[in-house]
């Protein structure tokens, strides 16, 4: 009886500390940049041994720093290098990723929208909405 008594109180604590805990929210839209979302067919994406990289420069002998997310928050500001574009991780480093993967997001997702925002805790997240 008094270990079930000690797991209630554990798990009690445990929710309390979950449900308390700040969510992290939209502050304010990334400046200068948009979604795009990666341009690959099913049978790529649904593939565990194919990726689209993200590189540490505009070059494809660049160093891979991760696979690619679905959505890809790009720089407008930066024109494309070498038929790269200038993107972000979601800790807002620094990364580029080759225009011939991606695509417009309402090519994915007609009549909806897709805004790159900083989040309450620094990180990249995105805002939908219907247009």
């Amino acid at each position: 009886m008094k270990h079930k008594f000690l797991l209630l109180a554990v798990l009690t604590a445990s929710y309390s500390f979950s449900a308390s805990a700040s969510p992290n929210k939209p502050v304010s839209p990334l400046a200068g940049y948009k979604c795009l979302t990666l341009n690959a067919t099913d049978a790529q994406m649904m593939d565990p041994n194919f990726s689209i990289p993200f590189r540490e420069s505009p070059s494809d002998q660049a160093a891979v720093v991760a696979p690619a997310t679905t959505l890809v928050p790009v720089n407008t500001a930066v024109q494309p290098v070498n038929g790269y574009y200038q993107t972000v991780n979601l800790a807002r480093k620094t990364m580029w990723i080759s225009a011939k993967w991606l695509q417009p997001y309402a090519n994915v997702h007609p009549g909806r929208t897709c805004t790159p925002y900083v989040m309450t805790n620094g990180s990249v997240g995105f805002v939908f909405a219907n247009q």
